[in-house]
């Protein structure tokens, strides 16, 4: 190499001093993020011990800063066994655990693995891909106008997400709405039958299956689906006897359900869920 050269990249020295070793480009680099000093013998004596001590004892025992340490090996994890990162030592298990993961989903994968900390490594190594997409606005939107009308496993049916079933639709409520959804468009008949008129509609839901208690025998009572009274019904067909907080209440949900639905026909909109999503 001539001597003008940059002791670095090889290429030649922009500078006017005989004495730079570095050309622009790595002395600006270098000046950011400093070279290590350490020998190879040095380093290989680290390499030894890494996942044995802490990144801090390594240094010490190799007779080295921990920044020269840092700045000697910037590509080396010295994640230690017993600490939070201690499966980067071990990117065999981490490929297996993650592909393992996205075949099988979490409960197997945790029975696979019961000694690792499975979150410690599907969510913080990508080497598989997402098991379910992230639901848009109008995904949500649907679901909300569906809620406590159509059962889960239809949603989930209708929706058609990758690697999705019921229990993405339980989670969806969960996580995005605190709560299970039953009463968002209606109150179920057995509470709301005290509070409205006798000639009140009802709506049949898909949403529960519930058993006839009337009959004697548990056996032979019979499966019907869950009857309630949607909001926008409630207000028109209450009694006049009704407290003035469920009055309030009632007006407030009916209109929360117009706007919901963006119309004021929300029994058509509802049948037409009831038709479409089975």
């Amino acid at each position: 190499m001539k001597r003008n050269n940059c002791i670095e990249c090889g290429s030649e020295k922009r500078t006017v001093h005989s004495n730079t070793k570095y050309c622009n480009s790595c002395r600006l680099k270098f000046l950011h993020k400093p070279k290590g000093t350490m020998t190879e013998s040095q380093k290989q004596l680290a390499m030894s011990l890494r996942g044995e001590y802490k990144r801090e004892e390594i240094a010490k025992r190799v007779g080295v800063s921990l920044s020269n340490l840092k700045r000697s090996m910037p590509d080396v994890s010295f994640a230690w066994k017993n600490g939070s990162r201690k499966y980067n030592i071990n990117p065999k298990l981490i490929k297996e655990v993650c592909e393992y993961y996205e075949m099988h989903g979490k409960v197997k994968t945790q029975k696979k693995f019961p000694n690792v900390k499975l979150r410690s490594i599907v969510e913080r190594y990508k080497y598989y891909s997402p098991r379910q997409i992230r639901w848009t606005d109008e995904q949500i939107k649907k679901a909300a106008q569906m809620a406590g009308i159509v059962s889960p496993e239809a949603q989930a049916r209708h929706f058609n997400r990758p690697r999705a079933n019921k229990g993405s639709i339980v989670s969806l409520w969960m996580k995005k709405f605190g709560s299970g959804g039953g009463n968002v468009n209606g109150l179920s008949w057995h509470t709301a039958k005290h509070f409205i008129k006798p000639n009140c509609p009802v709506v049949k839901t898909q949403f529960w299956k519930q058993r006839n208690a009337s009959h004697k025998l548990s056996y032979l009572r019979k499966e019907h689906s869950r009857k309630i009274v949607l909001w926008v019904d409630f207000v028109n067909y209450q009694k006049p006897s009704n407290p003035d907080w469920i009055k309030e209440a009632a007006k407030t949900m009916a209109k929360f359900q117009i706007w919901l639905h963006e119309t004021k026909q929300v029994n058509v909109n509802i049948d037409k869920f009831l038709r479409e999503v089975k």
